[in-house]
């Protein structure tokens, strides 16, 4: 007769942890999940997971595949956390691992009918903590480097206390214009037009604006289907003819007759002095061009 009570408590024991469709409340430690698993709530275990949470559900307001909403009383000089990733990875004897994270988060797939979504993201932080101080982060990535794969979109301001280090060289702006000018395209500002460029087209023209460029260091303003990237300073490639006289290192350069290409200057002679003519120029060759056109380095000096 014990025997089939014990046997009848056991049961019922497992009823509530595993079938009851009621809200169950631990105490103490709240989950503790030890072992070399596997270990899963809601769902199948997952060999190569010490703490799964799968299963589906549905919720009349927000919904969280986890959530930790705890309030927690740090001692004295001691850094507090509502929840924590701590442990130590360890790497097989041979071969490559590809990824080591200490917390990993998986794209979400929205599913379901026709209701609108207005954001949506992996990751959400709703705010920085309710507190006072010298610093209060939202975010806050104490050591390393952080990598981005994607875009960075800072719908704020940003600061940098330290330096800004671009692959590339220049410093470019979107700017309006009626023509699709190419890599490299000298361009100038449009006269018949404000705030707008177009392909220059004859020479030692004042109205030199830069060049266009690819992949500029530091892109400025909104770009749009009828704006080109003008830089007008830093190192980019420029389109060049030599027809009008080989160009060597060092020499400036000015608008052309070829449409969008940049020429040698050749200085004007005023009281004996060899002056090049004042707001004509491009930039500075650092690279030769001996005949014909190319595109070469230039470091851009709009004057």
């Amino acid at each position: 007769m014990y025997r089939r009570g014990a046997i009848h408590i056991l049961v019922l024991v497992l009823v509530v942890l595993v079938g009851s469709a009621a809200a169950q409340q631990l105490t103490g430690t709240q989950l503790l999940v030890s072992g070399n698993g596997p270990h899963a709530i809601g769902g199948s275990p997952d060999s190569n997971a010490q703490f799964l949470v799968r299963g589906t559900f549905s919720s009349g307001g927000n919904t969280h595949g986890l959530r930790v909403d705890s309030t927690q009383t740090p001692g004295v000089n001691a850094p507090g956390a509502v929840a924590s990733v701590h442990g130590a990875i360890t790497k097989a004897s041979k071969g490559t691992h590809t990824d080591f994270v200490g917390l990993q988060v998986e794209t979400p797939t929205i599913n379901g009918g026709a209701a609108a979504v207005a954001n949506a993201s992996t990751v959400k932080i709703t705010g920085a903590p309710y507190v006072g101080g010298a610093n209060n982060y939202a975010l806050w990535i104490a050591g390393g480097s952080t990598k981005l794969g994607g875009t960075l979109h800072v719908a704020g301001d940003a600061r940098f206390d330290g330096n800004i280090a671009a692959k590339y060289q220049d410093l470019a702006e979107w700017v309006p214009s009626t023509e699709a000018l190419a890599a490299g395209a000298v361009a100038i500002v449009d006269s018949q037009a404000s705030n707008r460029v177009v392909i220059s087209e004859k020479p030692y023209d004042t109205r030199v604006a830069g060049a266009v460029s690819t992949q500029p260091g530091i892109l400025l303003g909104q770009g749009g289907a009828d704006k080109v990237k003008v830089a007008h300073s830093g190192r980019v490639k420029v389109s060049v003819d030599a027809r009008y006289g080989a160009i060597a290192i060092g020499d400036l350069l000015v608008t052309s007759a070829t449409p969008g290409h940049a020429m040698r200057s050749e200085p004007v002679s005023i009281g004996g002095v060899q002056i090049h003519r004042p707001g004509t120029l491009v930039g500075k060759a650092l690279e030769p061009l001996e005949t014909g056109q190319g595109q070469i380095l230039v470091l851009l000096v709009l004057q």
